[in-house]
């Protein structure tokens, strides 16, 4: 069951999410639980006041550094209507990994998509939210070497509250991020048994180190039903982002004489 409790900020709503937990045994689900590591890095490139691309990459590891459980490479083209508004279409491509007896299998993904996002600031406060669709197309590995093709949609819904208390001093540019996400899969009822898939509860504290670059690090507590609806997982994910925004030198010209 999920309980959507919503709260007025100022000019505009922002919805905060909390997931209280059901008994797996009603739903005949197993349970299963672990530590990740969650590595990223992420790439602004401007083109125009208006377009920018936009790239990142992530893998994530089972604990600090066991086996590696998914890989995911994102790029997308975003377009600003405003300050305040702006939406993305891209593509990413993801493969988990399997580990059994040491060797990995692996389910790789296509996944086009779509978002549209708005932020809003006021004083220390910058408030974001984010839509997004994806169309993801599997292609899972079989025995004696077949393949099982398939597809389904998701929709994801994040908000996100980040805080910059600090004015003066070393810890001017330090802030502190409360972010959550819900996602849902639409589809065929052959693949999506259950439409609920993930839940992420995700505080962290960022430091903008230049105006370009900003690294960020926190604890990613996720909840997870599998499609099938046969198993559920609870993620407890260490996570270090680096964020660098790409920008032309401006040409300095000579003073006159």
């Amino acid at each position: 069951m999920t309980v959507l409790t919503v709260f007025k900020c100022r000019t505009f709503w922002c919805l905060i999410f909390i997931l209280p937990f059901g008994s797996s045994a009603l739903a005949q689900r197993t349970r299963v639980e672990d530590a990740f590591a969650w590595y990223g890095q992420s790439l602004t490139v401007p083109l125009r006041p208006k377009w920018v691309i936009q790239e990142d990459a992530s893998v994530r590891w089972y604990g600090i550094n066991r086996n590696i459980s998914f890989l995911t490479l994102r790029a997308g083209i975003e377009y600003k209507f405003t300050e305040f508004l702006s939406a993305t279409a891209g593509y990413t491509f993801f493969d988990q990994f399997k580990d059994k007896t040491g060797l990995h299998e692996s389910r790789s993904e296509h996944r086009p998509w779509q978002q549209l996002m708005c932020r809003k600031a006021w004083r220390i406060f910058t408030m974001v939210h984010r839509f997004r669709v994806e169309e993801r197309f599997f292609s899972e590995r079989l025995a004696e070497g077949k393949h099982m093709h398939y597809h389904y949609y998701r929709l994801r819904y994040m908000a996100a509250l980040q805080i910059s208390p600090f004015k003066k001093g070393a810890l001017k540019s330090a802030y502190f991020i409360a972010q959550a996400e819900l996602m849902y899969h639409v589809g065929d009822s052959k693949y999506v048994v259950q439409p609920f898939d993930q839940y992420r509860l995700y505080p962290h504290m960022g430091y903008k180190v230049t105006s370009n670059l900003d690294l960020q690090a926190g604890y990613m507590y996720y909840y997870q039903i599998n499609p099938a609806n046969t198993q559920e997982t609870i993620g407890h994910t260490l996570r270090l982002s680096i964020f660098y925004v790409f920008r032309k030198k401006q040409k300095v010209e000579p003073d006159e004489e």
